[in-house]
């Protein structure tokens, strides 16, 4: 009996102790995927018509499952196959602007921005908008 209660204080402990590390900023720098790399998850899903995998990474009230399909849909009619290659951050707060380069089958770069937004109950980045515009294509080369 004692060595359960023991092992109970114990997890309870590492519980608060858990809790209390994710309310600190650095310990949320460190256990909680940076934003490049949610924007990563989300193109690559993306990619491989995972829609519903992308979707967990998104604001369920500002992101539908619709609204990532059709985005996929028109990159791929107008640019063909995609694959995310690198990305930027331009962080204020709790929102950050990803800047994603992709390499796509009719271009050799392609940039699309996301939105995402810090949701304070889980410290998650979660993306609330996507662009439909093309800052910048290059033509691929042959």
């Amino acid at each position: 009996m004692t060595a359960i209660l023991a092992a109970l204080a114990l997890t309870l402990g590492a519980l608060a102790l858990d809790a209390a590390l994710l309310r600190s900023e650095t310990a949320r720098e460190v256990l909680v995927p940076q934003p490049a790399r949610v924007v990563q998850s989300v193109v690559g899903a993306l990619a491989a018509r995972r829609v519903e995998t992308a979707h967990a990474h998104a604001d369920e009230a500002s992101v539908s499952e619709d609204d990532l399909a059709a985005w996929a849909a028109a990159l791929r009619a107008e640019h063909g196959e995609f694959r995310f290659e690198d990305a930027e951050e331009r962080r204020t707060g709790d929102v950050t602007d990803v800047r994603a380069r992709l390499r796509t089958e009719r271009t050799t770069t392609l940039e699309r921005t996301f939105r995402l937004t810090r949701e304070p109950s889980t410290a998650l980045w979660k993306v609330t908008a996507l662009s439909a515009a093309t800052p910048s294509a290059s033509p691929a080369r042959k």
